[in-house]
Formats: structure tokens, C-alpha cells, sequence
């Protein structure tokens, strides 16, 4: 008599029904972990262009604080407009702080908020999300 070993059915058809849980298990994990990276990129990226902006405007008011360019108000930049940041718009607040209540700005407020639409693996989410810097510089004497 011959001793013959191998595998039942049922044990192939287990053993492939475990890996295809395995399998799909992993898949599903990819796309998580892409959507992780693709928001963490965003994120850096809308940082970037709100620490550039406020660098900008630090620059220009430590030249000249009276410098038009950097007046109270606010100033939008719509999506497609900001160079390389087409995904991303930028809001910018520039206000007037008066530290010793003498009627004259010794100050400045810079906040700069920065949206964008996050980018999942099913398409882009219509809900903005935002990065805010909030800075202040005080005139030079």
C-alpha cells in the first residue's frame, strides 16, 4: 500500500479563502494609507503658502511699515491663482493694533488663512478644509 499525502478540498478551498481575506485586507489598507499621505501633503503644502505669505508681508513692513501694500484689509486669492498652489486659495487680514492706545499703529496683525479640498482615493471632498497663521510685527524704531 502507498502512503499518498497531499491536501483535501477543503483544506485548498480554506486555505484560499484566507488568503483572498488576506488579500483584500491589504488592498483596503493601500488606499487608506494613500489618502493619509495625499492629506499630509496637503496640509504641508497649504502651511508652505500661509509661512510664505506672512514672510512676505513681514519683509515689506520691517522696509517700510507705512507701505501700501500692506494696509488694513483683506485680500483674496482665488483657486488657480496662486502659483504653485492651483488647489489651494489664500485669505489674507492685515489690521491695524495700537499698543499704547496713542491713536497711532505701532503694530500690525497678519493672519493668512490658507483652503483646499481634500483628495481622497474616491475623488475630491467638496468640504474646505483651512491652515490659519496668526502673526503680529511691531514697527521698527
Amino acid at each position: 500500500m502507498h502512503d499518498q499525502r497531499g491536501f483535501t478540498l477543503a483544506e485548498v478551498l480554506l486555505a484560499v479563502a484566507i488568503i483572498a481575506i488576506g488579500l483584500v485586507a491589504v488592498t483596503t489598507g493601500f488606499g487608506i494609507a494613500t489618502t493619509g499621505v495625499e492629506t499630509g501633503r496637503q496640509q504641508t503644502v497649504a502651511v508652505l503658502l500661509a509661512e510664505q505669505r506672512v514672510e512676505h508681508l513681514r519683509s515689506r513692513i520691517v522696509a517700510d511699515f507705512a507701505d501700501p501694500a500692506v494696509a488694513s484689509g483683506t485680500t483674496q486669492e482665488a483657486y488657480d491663482t496662486i502659483p504653485n498652489g492651483a488647489s489651494f486659495r489664500r485669505q489674507t487680514v492685515i489690521g491695524d493694533l495700537d499698543a499704547d492706545l496713542d491713536g497711532v499703529a505701532d503694530m500690525k496683525r497678519l493672519t493668512v488663512d490658507v483652503f483646499y479640498r481634500l483628495i481622497t482615493e474616491r475623488g475630491t471632498l467638496q468640504a474646505e478644509r483651512q491652515v490659519r497663521l496668526v502673526n503680529i510685527v511691531s514697527r521698527r524704531q
